[in-house]
């Protein structure tokens, strides 16, 4: 593309082995409503193995290829910003399709909000194939944002931001998540400690294409989401009345009912006795009354049977999060930050200037970690 004027938006794509995903994402793009001269298209390649690489380079103004190692969206995102023009740069993952109007949404609420620093938009119900446990989980995180409406909510899936609050805040935190884990609500805590407010628009929706399997799903949010969440911020966000909404609806209280459920349940069949397994059926009522809003949205979305077979599920992952939770943060105060390979850390320490650099920690000058300003 062949720009007349200034680029007021930089459009940065990460991508690691998804070019099953990447063409649509990036034709979906392309159809974006927001004049093309306006906004550049920079796609960076996290060292993939399939023709993610090809396909990027068929549609991309900017290309940056990442070789040798994968080291995660963070990282590849830091990459994008470097190479920006644009006063705003959008974060567009992979696997989403957005809607033609969504680009230029998002940067009309920044220039009417000068005080935002960013605009989220979050998934819709998903698509309706992918089988049970994929459908869980995109109608999950459509209910668990939806929930959140009105909420200081930053999600790297789609999303704007104002260059300048990127670049004062450290950009995305590289050292500590060589990952796709939770460093789009870790650098929204940083932009908030900075006193930006953040927007999360419930009618900016996008659609998620990722498939899930039951394994994968527990793996991710056992250690890419509840444990990494817990172990960086520690119990700072819960403290200043975040939460942990947008990751699960399992807190304290769900998790012991649920243990306790679970206890009776296997007691009460060892034993064969009908007051234990009573119990055991008490303690489900009340779980499945506590999440009815989350399966009333499903019974909507997908109908009362796949609500039905999506209620156990639920039940599994809230107690396997509840657990998760209760480990990062006792990581947290056992180990403190996780740290990065120690080739890596030594290359940082002697100051290796390399392309790609070596990962960074974030500048002395970005925020720490505490309890945001407004």
């Amino acid at each position: 593309m062949n720009f007349t004027g200034p680029v007021v938006l930089s459009v940065v794509v990460p991508v690691r082995d998804d070019a099953r995903c990447l063409e649509r994402t990036l034709d979906v793009l392309e159809a974006s409503d927001l004049p093309r001269e306006e906004w550049e298209l920079i796609v960076v390649d996290d060292a993939s193995t399939d023709d993610s690489a090809a396909i990027a380079a068929r549609h991309a103004d900017t290309m940056v290829r990442l070789r040798d190692e994968a080291r995660g969206p963070a990282y590849a995102r830091n990459r994008g910003i470097e190479v920006a023009h644009g006063e705003f740069v959008a974060f567009v993952d992979a696997d989403v399709h957005v809607a033609p109007s969504t680009l230029r949404a998002m940067l009309e609420s920044l220039r009417a909000a000068p005080d935002v620093a960013a605009v989220s938009a979050v998934y819709d119900a998903g698509p309706a194939t992918g089988g049970i446990v994929t459908g869980y989980r995109n109608l999950l995180l459509h209910h668990l944002q939806q929930a959140s409406r009105g909420a200081q909510l930053f999600s790297s899936a789609c999303a704007t931001v104002r260059r300048e609050a990127l670049l004062r805040s450290g950009m995305f935190d590289e050292w500590r998540f060589p990952r796709p884990q939770v460093e789009d609500l870790e650098l929204g805590h940083r932009l908030r400690v900075l006193g930006y407010r953040l927007q999360l628009r419930t009618d900016l929706q996008v659609t998620h294409l990722k498939r899930w399997t039951l394994a994968g799903a527990v793996a991710s949010d056992v250690r890419d989401r509840a444990i990494p969440w817990m172990r960086v911020l520690g119990r700072r966000v819960a403290d200043a009345g975040h939460g942990v909404l947008p990751l699960t609806t399992a807190t304290p209280a769900r998790t012991v009912g649920l243990s306790a459920m679970v206890a009776l349940a296997v007691a009460g069949a060892a034993t064969r006795d009908v007051r234990l397994l009573g119990g055991a059926a008490a303690f489900c009522a009340v779980a499945l009354a506590a999440n009815a809003p989350l399966l009333a949205r499903m019974a909507r979305a997908r109908g009362v049977l796949f609500a039905i077979a999506a209620a156990p599920l639920h039940l599994l992952f809230e107690l396997v999060n509840g657990f998760a939770l209760a480990a990062g943060w006792f990581i947290h105060h056992l180990l403190g930050d996780p740290r990065p390979h120690p080739t890596i850390e030594a290359f940082a320490e002697v100051g290796v200037s390399t392309w790609p650099p070596v990962p960074a920690r974030r500048s002395t000058e970005a925020p720490p970690l505490g309890v945001p300003r407004n």
